[in-house]
């Protein structure tokens, strides 16, 4: 019972192996995926923002504790 899932998720990515190989789908769904998220709101400008933030309040919080820069 416990190997089922794994099973079927092994089968589902067998199966779409097959038909990306025979051209049946397509390999790569980049303009799918960007027209997707873009659609949701997750624009790459957002994703960087949060990156950038990300970095930034990690060097605040090593500044303010007195770390100071990583080694």
């Amino acid at each position: 019972m416990g190997g089922g899932l794994p099973l079927t998720l092994g089968l589902q990515w067998l199966r779409q192996a097959i038909l990306r190989a025979s051209g049946l789908m397509a390999k790569h769904h980049e303009d799918a995926v960007y027209r997707r998220e873009v659609a949701r709101g997750d624009t790459p400008e957002l994703a960087l923002g949060t990156a950038v933030l990300a970095i930034v309040a990690v060097g605040a919080d090593r500044w303010h504790s007195g770390i100071g820069p990583a080694r």
